[in-house]
């Protein structure tokens, strides 16, 4: 799994903690948003890479699209310093 891919599943997972925090349906979420639910729960699952949707996304959790960025991007370090341990 290269970087982008490591960063798009750990923005997925944050996404779907928040919402489950929030007891919200995907459905909902997707509606809040903009979007269709099998678009939504392709971008929980880390395999939709839009800007615009991630935005449009943390818009409708609450969520601060920066902060989402940078915990994924130090999950992804996290993940690669735990897999190249030797």
């Amino acid at each position: 799994m290269d970087k982008t891919e490591l960063t798009l599943k750990a923005i997925g997972i944050l996404v779907r903690r928040q919402r489950l925090q929030l007891a919200i349906s995907q459905q909902r979420v997707a509606d809040l948003a903009g979007t269709t639910s099998s678009t939504y729960s392709r971008f929980e699952a880390g395999e939709c890479n839009s800007l615009t949707l991630t935005m449009d996304i943390c818009k409708a959790l609450n969520l601060d699209f920066a902060d989402i960025i940078k915990k994924a991007s130090e999950a992804h370090v996290k993940y690669v310093e735990a897999v190249h341990v030797e």
